[in-house]
């Protein structure tokens, strides 16, 4: 193999765990915000939060978006 395959092989590496480092980064940060959302619902439904109207926050912080951006997060982890 020459050289400069060698560095060519060698700097796509370097990319392919860059790419995949940024996802992992990011797939973490929306399980984080998901895990926050469904804490929050908790205490809004257990009655100690009130942010907003019920039937928006159930739409907007509810179990469903929780659920949803686990579900995203999971989906970019195992790209």
């Amino acid at each position: 193999m020459r050289e400069t395959q060698r560095q060519q092989a060698i700097a796509a590496a370097r990319r392919d765990e860059s790419k995949r480092r940024r996802r992992h980064t990011i797939a973490y940060s929306l399980y984080a915000v998901a895990v926050v959302m469904a804490i929050a619902h908790f205490f809004e439904h257990a009655g100690t939060i009130t942010p907003m109207a019920p039937a928006l926050s159930d739409i907007l912080i509810g179990w469903p978006m929780a659920g949803a951006l686990a579900i995203t997060g999971a989906i970019v982890f195992g790209r």
